[in-house]
């Protein structure tokens, strides 16, 4: 059995770039996910209580946090649990726009 340093390996598999893209997709999804649920730690809420205010499962909870793509309107309500409403915006070199989500009218 050969022995290889784990830094080798990673390069080496890394090199490729489908496995570059699905490295980086992942990492994506696990900001995202410590995102979400640092704000639920920062409002001092559980799981659970998430859960009840959004009529779901603590289980659904959990895997929300770690999506790796969410609906806004699921965000949305998520943040509305936690006492806290959604705001997006896009941010141009010139600007920033607010926009509002067409399910929020």
């Amino acid at each position: 059995m050969t022995v290889r340093n784990f830094n080798e390996l990673a390069e080496q598999v890394l090199a490729e770039p489908s496995a570059r893209q699905e490295v980086d997709e992942y990492k994506r999804a696990m900001y995202a996910a410590i995102d979400i649920a640092r704000a639920r730690d920062l409002r001092h809420r559980s799981q659970a209580e998430v859960a009840r205010e959004m009529g779901v499962t603590q289980g659904n909870i959990s895997r929300l946090e770690r999506q790796d793509d969410l609906y806004v309107s699921t965000l949305r309500h998520y943040v509305a649990a936690l006492g806290g409403r959604l705001e997006i915006n896009a941010v141009f070199p010139e600007e920033t726009v607010q926009l509002t989500p067409v399910d929020s009218f």
